[in-house]
């Protein structure tokens, strides 16, 4: 890290994977003694994460996030003003974070403000023309394709999570991981969302009989633990992983096969080298699935409408003695062309505040 005068960095999250991203790079600001505020919304077990970390915060009052177009909108309401309220007060330097709030408030304020984005604009088209227009620049991997405003796209070669779970910065803890799977058996790990997020309206993923024919595949392998966004119906609730959040990472690096509908979660398994399956609608239209699937071969995403090609598959990999070192063959090229994203992330936001200055 560059070593320059102490700076004030607000961090903005809205979502667990959020605090995993920028985590490594808090630590380090915080390490050289710059000041960083984090203000977030509850959102799944983000407050649950910030807690763990000992990290000081500063929540949206609200509470969780009504469903429907209203519930958006009183949503960004409420962040915006919170945010913009914050900031006249504590005047930072930068603003970091994936919602639209920090591009309006920064705008506003004449703050440098950088939406963090892996999504191809026409994926989530509200999102992006809400935040992009006003943002300071948008930070995406290479060869996500943000449309209208590439020429402001910084690009990077990694992925949101590589910030997280690349070999510099995250280690596999196996006695974290026996701490809920206390044995060595083979397990799988499924992941159903909630599919409530703005660009989720329409999607679909797992059903209750998709789950339960994939429950029935697998187990015939090995253990099978579920974590849910979602109310589970009462016959899968057994399946349930009652784990800290902050440890869900160590217990997934350990599993044999991943599947759900969780793109967020998808990505994680990949980037770990475990076998990861996706039954979503989205299939086809996210860039970095689309590269994890067709450049490494660590993922495959599958039509819910037609789950038979998903089952053929999982079980064809689930039973396969040689699946783990095909995946591990897979991850290690592709720690070979991509980069600790963290250190990009720490050089791009230094090289904004002297351009800033």
């Amino acid at each position: 890290m560059p070593n320059k005068a102490k700076h004030h960095f607000l961090f903005f999250l809205g979502h667990p994977a959020h605090f995993h991203m920028f985590r490594p790079m808090i630590c380090e600001l915080k390490s050289h003694e710059h000041c960083v505020s984090i203000i977030a919304r509850p959102k799944d077990v983000l407050i649950d994460l910030l807690e763990a970390s000992g990290f000081e915060y500063h929540c949206v009052p609200g509470g969780q996030r009504k469903p429907g177009l209203f519930g958006i909108l009183q949503n960004l309401l409420q962040k915006a003003l919170f945010l913009n309220a914050y900031c006249r007060k504590n005047k930072p330097d930068i603003m970091l974070g994936t919602s639209a709030e920090i591009a309006w408030i920064g705008r506003l304020r004449s703050i440098p403000a950088y939406v963090f984005s892996e999504d191809d604009a026409a994926v989530i088209p509200g999102f992006a023309w809400l935040a992009y227009p006003f943002a300071h620049a948008v930070v995406s991997p290479e060869g996500c394709n943000n449309g209208l405003w590439q020429k402001k796209t910084l690009s990077y070669p990694g992925y949101q999570k590589l910030a997280y779970l690349h070999p510099a910065r995250f280690k596999p803890d196996k006695g974290i991981k026996d701490h809920y799977i206390p044995n060595d058996k083979p397990y799988s790990l499924l992941r159903f969302s909630s599919l409530l997020a703005h660009h989720d309206t329409g999607a679909s993923g797992f059903t209750t009989e998709t789950a339960r024919r994939t429950i029935e595949i697998l187990s015939q392998k090995g253990m099978v633990f579920i974590s849910s966004e979602r109310q589970l119906e009462p016959e899968f609730e057994p399946y349930r992983l009652k784990i800290h959040p902050e440890d869900m990472h160590h217990v997934l690096a350990y599993a044999s096969l991943f599947a759900g509908d969780s793109q967020s979660m998808t990505v994680e398994a990949a980037l770990l080298g475990i076998p990861a399956f996706r039954l979503s609608s989205f299939k086809g239209k996210i860039s970095v699935l689309e590269e994890l699937e067709h450049r490494y071969q660590l993922t495959f995403a599958f039509d819910p409408k037609h789950p038979e090609d998903f089952y053929q598959q999982i079980t064809r990999f689930a039973f396969d003695s040689n699946t783990s070192a095909l995946f591990d063959q897979g991850r290690q090229k592709l720690l070979k062309d991509k980069g600790d994203v963290t250190s990009f992330y720490l050089k791009m936001a230094f090289a904004a505040l002297e351009k800033n200055a």
